[in-house]
């Protein structure tokens, strides 16, 4: 008969032991060990006398499982090896034993191994020693000494490669992870086996309880030699993070891979190669993972991180963002580009930046390949400005001098494309930068966007005129200006293209909701009325929208109201 563990009356060593095999499957018998464990006082006799005991038992049962497993008596822990994948760890993969799992539905029931099977028997001691032991460490009252536990853990994690049984290896690993936590004696001694086990298991079941864990024991990953060929399964295990989804998606996951980024140069090259591979199929969100995690291993510590990310990755991201033969990978690789250009107020970013861009940008805005011209084109806007921070006031003037003057001659480029991106290029910079840029600058730019580019022939350009306008109007600062240049465009509301004629509709709203400006002096009443009448109902809609607040204000009276309507049909 199962004998009972009572918390209110302390036992020996070898009861306590004997008691918890059955107990600790389930729920509530590991309450009831816990409690029990936990109700120990400095006083009590058992807590000098367990600490040996266990490391008997678990020397014992380790023995007998060895033996077991060399003589063939039992089923081989090596069993289905040849289906795991290339990357596992360098131990027997952890699943489920339906044979030692406790049951969630009957908490007070043990399930017992099958009759026979003494390697289950094993297993089934083993994880109750390795619980107790774990219990005995996090004691609140501290009264267990770690150095008295220090040889049951050492055994524990020795044998870690050996446990055929989830729930073992669990419990194996999470006793040798508070070990290290609690910077404990030995504490390097007893992580090294339970590290790829935990980075194992967080890379097959994909939950971000594991990359944390992960991620809280990353110092101990600075323990391996890495230009040892034993380890090479840990290596791959490291370098599969680099894709995995429940890393990119994490904050601590991402901080995990910028870390070990900086563990070693030959790691460093693998990772940077499958990041490289990951460019053009990549989603949004991993892109800006990838942006995250390469601008963090770079700002590191590591001298071979930076040199590495700098000259043999960063300087290729460049040279593909301008090269590249479609625009969704120049694109997706000015994203990945994102996590430098968005951090340029870090030291050293803007020096960068202008190393690996400047000798090769300048020219690529100018060569005969108009889709060059356009990749460039858009990698220019997201670093504007170019400037090299250790340089003189007046090298920066001529330099910044330089991309005025490119910016205006892109705005006649003879390439459609080009020039619509320009032209919301200029209006966003102008946008972002309008204090700094001289005033004749200004009203350069904005004189060829208003002239040119509003009566441009395609009408993509067009468009792109009027989106850039509504996007520059803010800024307050450019309110002035443009009550002089606005009206030169008001005729767009009567574009042949309906898209351009939406967005007029779209700008003069934008107009009207700013009391700077009287919108008659843009567009007349008699072209209002005109398209209101006549033109599509998108337009309409917009232009009802425009007129309602003049022409039937809330504040009048409901017989004012019609009178406004009657004049107004």
């Amino acid at each position: 008969m199962k004998r009972k563990l009572r918390s209110s009356v302390p036992c020996s060593a070898e009861e306590l032991l004997s008691s918890a095999e059955s107990e600790v499957l389930s729920k509530s018998g590991r309450s009831k060990i816990r409690s029990l464990i936990w109700s120990f006082g400095p006083s009590y006799g058992i807590v000098s006398s367990l600490p040996s005991a266990l490391h008997v038992h678990v020397d014992q049962s380790l023995d007998s499982l060895k033996q077991y497993l060399k003589s063939g008596k039992t089923e081989s822990v090596a069993a289905g090896a040849g289906d795991r994948s290339s990357c596992s760890p360098p131990f027997k993969s952890f699943k489920n034993s339906s044979r030692l799992k406790r049951s969630d539905d009957h908490e007070d029931e043990a399930t017992l191994p099958e009759p026979g099977s003494e390697t289950l028997n094993v297993l089934k001691k083993l994880r109750a020693y390795a619980y107790i032991t774990h219990l005995c460490v996090s004691h609140p009252k501290s009264i267990f000494s770690p150095s008295d536990l220090f040889e049951t853990v050492q055994s524990l994690h020795g044998s870690l490669v050996l446990y055929d049984d989830h729930f073992v290896q669990s419990e194996v690993a999470s006793l040798c992870e508070k070990w290290w936590k609690e910077d404990f004696p030995g504490r390097e001694i007893v992580i090294s086996q339970s590290l790829p086990y935990l980075l194992s298991k967080s890379l097959a079941e994909g939950k971000k309880t594991d990359v944390h864990r992960v991620y809280t024991l990353r110092e101990a990953f600075t323990l391996f030699d890495y230009e040892d060929d034993s380890i090479e399964d840990l290596r791959l295990l490291i370098v599969r993070c680099v894709i995995s989804p429940v890393y990119l998606k994490t904050k601590e996951g991402r901080g995990f891979i910028a870390f070990i980024l900086g563990l070693n140069r030959q790691l460093l090259k693998e990772a940077l190669v499958l990041i490289r591979s990951q460019i053009p199929f990549g989603k949004k969100s991993v892109l800006e993972g990838y942006a995250e995690i390469l601008f963090k291993a770079w700002r590191g510590s590591v001298d071979f991180t930076k040199e590495e990310i700098e000259n043999g990755f960063l300087q290729g991201l460049v040279e593909g963002a301008i090269f590249a033969q479609n625009k969704q990978l120049a694109s997706s690789i000015r994203r990945v580009l994102s996590g430098f250009v968005c951090q340029r107020a870090t030291s050293g970013v803007d020096k960068l930046l202008f190393r690996l861009a400047e000798p090769l940008l300048f020219r690529s805005l100018q060569v005969a390949n108009s889709n060059v011209r356009h990749n460039a084109l858009f990698l220019f806007l997201d670093l504007f400005p170019i400037e090299d921070p250790d340089v003189t006031k007046e090298e920066k003037d001529i330099l910044l001098e330089k991309q005025y003057f490119l910016l205006q001659k892109l705005l006649m480029d003879e390439c459609p494309e080009v020039r619509a991106v320009t032209v919301e290029g200029l209006c966003r910079i102008l946008n972002l930068f309008w204090e700094v840029i001289p005033s004749s600058t200004i009203i350069k730019l904005l004189g060829k966007v208003i002239d040119d580019m509003g009566s441009d022939i395609c009408n993509e350009v067009r468009l792109s005129t009027v989106n850039g306008i509504i996007y520059l109007l803010e800024n307050p600062q450019s309110h002035e200006i443009m009550k002089v240049l606005l009206p030169r465009i008001g005729y767009l509301l009567s574009d042949p293209c309906l898209s351009v004629r939406v967005s007029a509709a779209d700008l003069l709203l934008e107009v009207g909701q700013t009391r700077t400006f009287q919108l008659n002096k843009v567009v007349s009443l008699d072209s209002l009325f005109s398209s209101l009448a006549d033109d599509h109902e998108r337009v309409a809609r917009k232009l009802t929208r425009l007129l309602i607040p003049s022409y039937l204000p809330s504040k009048v009276t409901p017989k004012e109201a019609c009178n406004r309507f009657f004049s107004l049909s």
